[in-house]
């Protein structure tokens, strides 16, 4: 399974217009919450993900608290196709952040979640990967830049060593 956040993973924090050119992003207003918001996003990166899934024999999921607005303006962004969406709305901003839901969700399947907030919690995480009987790698994206190539490279050399030879 591949869990993916929106928030400073799809749609980095705090760019601006010119640093999200060169880094392929563009600029989406739409409106969230009653309210527009200026988002950037890389088309290229629903592509990437979709070949890791499909390389790995992998589901991808939502792991974000945009819940079912995910699928409902951030996959057009992206071009993912609507994903199933990790219930979120028990998680908290306390110590145990996701994590809960997650591990519930994730049970008996191998997992690679891309987040850049695995940071802020880190007792919790690593609470949660003695917990986790399954493979885990928590992937740390910078949320200054969102997905890079550095990111799906360590997805890939993870989900490798899943591979049956």
């Amino acid at each position: 399974m591949i869990a993916i956040d929106v928030d400073g993973v799809l749609n980095p924090d705090n760019m601006s217009n010119s640093r999200a050119e060169r880094l392929g992003y563009q600029l989406s207003k739409r409106l969230r919450a009653h309210r527009m918001m200026r988002t950037f996003w890389n088309r290229e990166h629903g592509t990437q993900l979709l070949r890791l899934a499909d390389d790995h024999n992998a589901e991808l999921v939502w792991a974000t608290y945009w819940g079912e607005m995910a699928n409902d303006y951030a996959r057009w962004e992206v071009g993912l196709p609507e994903l199933p969406v990790i219930d979120l709305d028990h998680a908290t901003l306390t110590t145990v952040w996701k994590y809960p839901s997650i591990l519930a969700f994730a049970e008996g399947r191998p997992l690679v979640w891309f987040d850049d907030e695995h940071v802020i919690h880190p007792r919790s995480g690593d609470e949660f990967l003695r917990t986790r009987a399954e493979p885990t790698k928590l992937i740390e994206v910078s949320p200054v830049e969102g997905l890079r190539e550095v990111d799906f490279q360590a997805a890939r050399t993870f989900l490798e060593t899943l591979d049956p030879d």
